[in-house]
């Protein structure tokens, strides 16, 4: 599982991921202080849960979730899944 926290306050950020990190034992994390830092990570691949700061400075985690469906939209356009013929 991976899971990307988004939040300007690095001691949030950082707390979320000690607690989260002792109950999702497997999972893999990142960190972005930014809009423009998490929609890199964004682009850069697949993710099962965003943690998304909805006041976070400049684009809120609203905004950075609507261009996260229009990018995860954009790749599904452009790479289909092959569905099987009957």
């Amino acid at each position: 599982m991976t899971i990307l926290i988004v939040d300007d306050h690095a001691i949030f950020r950082h707390g979320l991921k000690d607690i989260l990190a002792r109950h999702f034992l497997d999972a893999r994390f990142a960190e972005a202080e930014t809009a423009t830092g998490a929609l890199d990570h964004i682009r850069s691949k697949p993710w099962d849960i965003l943690v998304l700061d909805v006041t976070i400075p400049g684009r809120g985690g609203l905004e950075i979730l609507k261009e996260a469906k229009k990018l995860l939209a954009k790749k599904d356009e452009e790479n289909p899944a092959e569905i099987p013929a009957p």
